[in-house]
């Protein structure tokens, strides 16, 4: 009797364990290149928080932010007089975010949950919006008027803009009472 209830003990315990849902690295990687440093590095938070580990959270996106930062200023340099809609500039955005994303996120991702059990998602509908934000903005820029304004540091406001938008989406969210909320995906 004792090990049939050690038994069906294991069983319940093994059928109730919740696996916890990620956003996978394709897509925080992809993120981090396509659209804003600054979002993926909240996103990789947010798996932090879904797997416990609060106290890496800071430590981790601040290293994400700066290491990306760190990157570009070696590429770019301090030198932002460049013409703002140059191919050079966006091939140095793309190179220092593609670095970043691969020396940094990438093997931090197998130090924080190599010992999770966890299955991954895309959020394809916020993507998308950010993606039509983004070429809104990038359009808005190509404007006369905006280019009497002297955008030059537009590069850096866009990504800025993309993750407070999504910051502030996810804060209310948390003041609704619905935090982090996904579907199952099955």
């Amino acid at each position: 009797m004792d090990s049939e209830e050690l038994l069906d003990e294991g069983f319940e315990k093994n059928n109730t364990q919740k696996k916890v849902y990620l956003h996978s690295k394709a897509s925080i990687a992809l993120v981090f290149i396509f659209l804003s440093p600054y979002y993926a590095s909240y996103l990789y938070g947010v798996n932090l928080y879904r797997t416990g580990q609060y106290k890496k959270i800071f430590g981790t996106v601040t290293t994400l932010i700066l290491c990306n930062l760190a990157v570009l200023v070696g590429i770019l340099g301090f030198d932002l007089s460049q013409e703002v809609f140059s191919v050079k500039i966006y091939l140095h955005y793309f190179i220092s975010r593609s670095v970043t994303s691969l020396l940094i996120l990438l093997p931090i991702w197998k130090k924080h949950f190599k010992k999770q059990s966890y299955k991954t998602i895309f959020d394809y509908k916020t993507v998308g919006i950010l993606f039509a934000i983004k070429v809104l903005l990038t359009l808005v820029m190509y404007n006369s008027i905006a280019m009497l304004l002297d955008f030059r540091s537009s590069f850096i406001i866009q990504p800025v803009f993309l993750g407070l938008i999504l910051i502030v989406k996810n804060v209310i969210d948390l003041i609704l009472g619905k935090p982090f909320k996904m579907r199952d995906p099955s």
